[in-house]
């Protein structure tokens, strides 16, 4: 997690209440030692000496047991933790290899979108920077974008426009010029 120094942080955690995990953290460092080769581990397995410890040892307390770990080319990008079974302790091997290619799946989703968000970020860069040209140029068109942005969101918004279909209309009214 960017916010939490890299530290491993819950986004999405079911069967339990809202903000029960928000406080955690856990050292991706209790995973490096697996490694990409190492993919599915029970959380007894995972041992750390700094910060962390008494978050593992809480997710056992809630029933957790395993950890997928969600590896793309070298990075770990998360930890899916699972439990919940009961009598029934051990996975077989079928069940664990299916885990670890959803848990893989999931990583190059996860990955995936991290990629495009920062594209994103970069278009909407330069799209601001085409913006500043344009008006440092112009004289009257200073302040002019800003302005038709503001309008065409407006009128989407009163359109009742998809949301998703919104960005293509602000960059075509900053580019318009």
């Amino acid at each position: 997690d960017p916010d939490r120094e890299g530290h491993l942080a819950p986004r999405h955690v079911r069967a339990f209440a809202q903000g029960h995990f928000q406080d955690f953290i856990i050292p991706w460092t209790a995973f490096k030692k697996f490694g990409p080769d190492r993919a599915f581990l029970s959380l007894e397995e995972i041992e750390t000496k700094e910060k962390g410890t008494e978050e593992l040892e809480a997710l056992r307390e809630s029933g957790f047991e395993w950890a997928a770990l969600l590896w793309v080319r070298r990075d770990l990008e998360g930890v899916l933790f699972l439990g919940g079974r009961g009598s029934r302790k051990e996975f077989e091997e079928d069940e664990r290899d299916l885990i670890t290619i959803l848990a893989h799946q999931g990583a190059v989703a996860i990955s995936n979108a991290q990629v495009h968000k920062a594209q994103e970020e970069r278009n909407l860069g330069l799209v601001r920077g085409m913006m500043a040209l344009i008006e440092s140029r112009d004289g009257y068109a200073k302040g002019s974008t800003e302005r038709v942005v503001r309008y065409v969101s407006a009128v989407a918004r009163l359109l009742d426009y998809p949301k998703e279909h919104l960005k293509a209309l602000v960059y075509g009214a900053v580019l318009r010029d």
